[in-house]
């Protein structure tokens, strides 16, 4: 099960279909894509709570990756999961630090959409493809906005640490946090935990490429 970064819908991942030797579940958040017409979550308990009863039945059979802030969301499922006595296969995690280790949140949700705009293609957070069209720029700001308005709000609530393992991916430029800030999710884990690194190309951040699948594939299969 696949979250995506803050603003973005499952076709983050459309690339992964036509590679990915498993089969793979993408979360759809309201406000984006097909549903756009619906109002974005505002809590992180009430985005995961549809993904949650969506995935009842396979909470131990499932493996559950998140990028960006997608990797808190991915986590706080795998989370919930085991408050249930479950728990998933692995949690796997790019382009984020470890919810502890954060830092202070920035208020970019705040921002004009101009100057929201500039800090996120900066940062390489907006595609360049959707930066050169401006209609598009303009049907993704309010989810986007939504999205980092969550991840604002979100404050880490120390627990106990998951059985499953974390398997953590860097990229090489060191976009989204360097190893160092990657590993940090080793605390967070008694199930066993590995870091990969790899050149994740310059949409790491937005589209991650067929490295990313096969870095969490052979981490898992060294891990299981």
């Amino acid at each position: 099960m696949c979250f995506p970064p803050a603003g973005a819908g499952a076709s983050a991942f459309r690339q992964w279909r036509s590679f990915a030797s498993i089969d793979l579940a993408l979360v759809r958040l309201a406000g984006r894509e097909a549903r756009i017409d619906e109002e974005p979550p505002l809590t992180v308990d009430a985005a995961l709570d549809e993904v949650s009863l969506e995935l009842a039945d396979d909470r131990n059979r499932v493996g559950l990756f998140g990028l960006c802030f997608g990797a808190k969301l991915a986590f706080e499922l795998a989370r919930r999961f085991e408050a249930q006595g479950a728990s998933p296969l692995f949690v796997a995690v790019a382009g984020q630090a470890a919810p502890h280790r954060s830092g202070a949140t920035s208020s970019l949700s705040q921002l004009p959409d101009r100057d929201l705009i500039q800090a996120l293609a900066a940062d390489g957070g907006i595609p360049d493809d959707v930066l050169a069209v401006q209609e598009m720029v303009a049907l993704i700001l309010p989810a986007l906005r939504a999205d980092l308005g969550l991840a604002e709000r979100f404050t880490y609530q120390p627990g106990v640490k998951l059985r499953c393992p974390i398997i953590a991916i860097a990229d090489t430029r060191g976009a989204g946090g360097d190893e160092d800030r990657l590993s940090t999710w080793a605390d967070l884990t008694s199930g066993g935990f590995a870091l990969r690194v790899i050149d994740g190309g310059p949409m790491f951040l937005t589209q991650p490429s067929r490295d990313v699948v096969e870095a969490i594939a052979a981490a898992a299969a060294h891990l299981a």
